[in-house]
């Protein structure tokens, strides 16, 4: 930066950035080439939760990533030990952590299963 001397204050320095920041020397995050990222629960087509200690196959399965084999696999995990947390989830062989990311705002371990698709 032009002028900026190792006496310069800071509220100067803020003022420089931010004029420049407004003269467009910056790349907007809508114009940069970086993906940006969507909400996970809305661009899913979902709504509602789901008990991971209660739900069925099916209701199990309605989750993205989670297919015949991981819902069977969740199921015989917690017969051995239920859920205490959601979190606890990538304990089962199968479900990593961008699964468990992707699905974690559906997840609880109380409560009734709600999980249904959006109607259109």
């Amino acid at each position: 930066m032009e002028g900026v001397t190792k006496g310069t204050s800071y509220a100067l320095v803020m003022a420089i950035l931010l004029a420049a920041a407004q003269a467009g020397a910056f790349p907007s995050k809508a114009t940069s080439s970086a993906p940006v990222a969507k909400d996970k629960g809305q661009d899913l087509g979902l709504e509602g939760v789901v008990n991971i200690n209660t739900a069925s196959h099916d209701q199990l399965e309605l989750l993205p990533g989670i297919g015949p084999g991981k819902s069977q696999a969740i199921v015989a995990y917690r017969v051995k030990k239920p859920f205490k947390d959601p979190r606890h989830l990538v304990r089962v062989k199968g479900i990593g952590r961008k699964t468990l990311n992707r699905i974690m705002p559906f997840l609880v371990v109380k409560g009734a299963t709600t999980l249904k698709k959006k109607s259109k």
